[in-house]
């Protein structure tokens, strides 16, 4: 392991960052302590994530956060940047997710879900139509309305019950969560403007 880590500081100050990533990844195989592991796997997915090889750093990332799970760890923060880029959103949604369920974090959680949601959204028509696609989005979006009203976000908890009605405007459950919320926000304009294309 000593041979390694000093490889891997050797690569770094010669800014041979696909040999740091490979002796990082040694480093990760070799360290007994799930805390150092998770350490290395994180540092390699920052390097691979700067280097622009996004599907390998989210794997690192993804690696480090199932090794030693911390809250606000380097492998949460790596994950989150991803989301911000078009090639990992989802896929660094999906492990977020329980991740998110896990430590409480509901503000967080009802981000990722809305993620989660546009990824479904995004989906061909094919599967859209598929009742299991529909299920699921709902689903989503209602725990989304859910979350977003235990946090006081009342415009964003109509936003998540207006697209579930949008799915399934005949659905009287759907139309009543929507007709409160709406109460609640005291939103009536936006819930008669709905009425009104419906």
């Amino acid at each position: 392991a000593d041979a390694w880590s000093g490889l891997e500081r050797l690569f770094a100050k010669l800014r041979r960052f696909s040999d740091q990533a490979t002796a990082l990844a040694r480093l990760a195989e070799l360290a007994s302590e799930p805390s150092a592991k998770a350490g290395y796997l994180a540092r390699r997915g920052r390097i691979l994530e700067k280097e622009g090889n996004l599907g390998e750093a989210m794997e690192a990332y993804s690696q480090s956060l199932a090794t030693f799970a911390q809250a606000e760890s380097e492998a949460v923060v790596g994950l989150e940047r991803l989301l911000d880029r078009d090639e990992t959103r989802f896929a660094a949604a999906g492990v977020l997710e329980p991740h998110h369920r896990s430590t409480g974090d509901a503000r967080a959680l009802a981000g990722i879900l809305d993620v989660v949601d546009d990824g479904l959204a995004q989906a061909p028509a094919k599967v859209r139509g598929q009742a299991k696609h529909l299920k699921k989005r709902l689903g989503i979006l209602r725990e989304v309305a859910g979350l977003r009203e235990r946090l006081n976000e009342g415009s964003l908890a109509l936003a998540a019950r207006l697209k579930a009605f949008a799915l399934v405007p005949h659905d009287e459950s759907i139309r009543n969560e929507l007709w409160r919320t709406a109460e609640a926000t005291e939103s009536f304009d936006e819930l008669a403007s709905v009425y009104e294309e419906e």
